[in-house]
Parts: structure tokens; C-alpha cells; sequence
């Protein structure tokens, strides 16, 4: 990741590795993904278009944890600071 991070205008960012490892960073949804990968081919469109759709739907279902912890057994979250914890 040492010489770019991609910047697609929405607000997140992200480094892309070679065989698909990467980590996809959205401030606005305080979200961090990293991913560690091993891909057989290093650059092909499908995997990039699966790796992208995962990181969507990840933040999709991250945003929908935060909205409301309560459906999360064991997790609460604090009024005061806005954390969610055990």
C-alpha cells in the first residue's frame, strides 16, 4: 500500500494490495475493513467487483448494528459518548 490510497469522492478511502488483500476505510460510517487475502489470479475485474460488493455490504450491515445495538445480544451503547460495547 506504500505509494497510494484510492479516493472514489464519497468520503472513504481505500489501499488496494496485490491477490485482493486491502483495507477500505469509511469516516462517515466509522467503519474499518481490512482484508487479508490470497487470490489464485493477482488482478482480475470479477474478484475486484466481489471484493467492492463485500466491503458494501459490510458497511450496510455495520451501519444497521449502530443504528441499533440492541439487536446484538450482549451489546449496549452509551448515550453519553456514542460507543458501542459489551
Amino acid at each position: 500500500y506504500g505509494y497510494l490510497w484510492w479516493l472514489p469522492g464519497d468520503g472513504s478511502y481505500r489501499a488496494s494490495g496485490i491477490f485482493g488483500q486491502g483495507i477500505y476505510v469509511v469516516p462517515q460510517a466509522n467503519v474499518v475493513i481490512a482484508l487479508h487475502s490470497a487470490r489464485p489470479d493477482a488482478d482480475r475485474d470479477e474478484d475486484w467487483a466481489a471484493q467492492f460488493a463485500l466491503f458494501a455490504a459490510l458497511v450496510e450491515a455495520v451501519k444497521d448494528t449502530q443504528a441499533a445495538p440492541d439487536v446484538i445480544p450482549g451489546l449496549t451503547r452509551d448515550d453519553e459518548t456514542q460507543e458501542t460495547r459489551p
